[in-house]
């Protein structure tokens, strides 16, 4: 199950490139946690899961590796919880764009990519 996990990551970072080639994309893989078979599990570290990704976010706008204004949230499933989750734990600014969609569970952190 995660090797599918992984292929279609990697398809729907490909397309994502083909489209926008100038963003940096981040993907947090949490199918370990997501595909446990005890639903009530997976639900609840989605809140866990958003406040840590918050923290990494806040790390790097501090040290000036990003913007919020640049950050797209996006997330399927249980992953478009992680990413309202994360949008809501980020203390100091607002992020503009948040998907939620109804497909695998995965979460992508996109931000526009600092000039080469």
């Amino acid at each position: 199950m995660q090797n599918s996990y992984r292929k279609l990551k990697r398809a729907h970072c490909a397309a994502l490139l083909q489209v926008r080639p100038r963003v940096n994309v981040v993907v947090v893989d949490w199918s370990k946690i997501a595909g446990h078979e005890f639903y009530p599990i997976p639900a609840v570290m989605t809140s866990v899961l958003g406040r840590r990704v918050a923290r990494q976010i806040e790390r790097w706008t501090k040290a000036g590796a990003m913007s919020l204004r640049g950050v797209r949230l996006v997330g399927n499933s249980l992953g478009a919880h992680c990413a309202a989750f994360t949008a809501k734990a980020i203390k100091k600014g607002r992020v503009p764009f948040l998907v939620g969609e109804t497909e695998k569970s995965t979460f992508a952190i996109l931000k526009h990519a600092l000039p080469v």
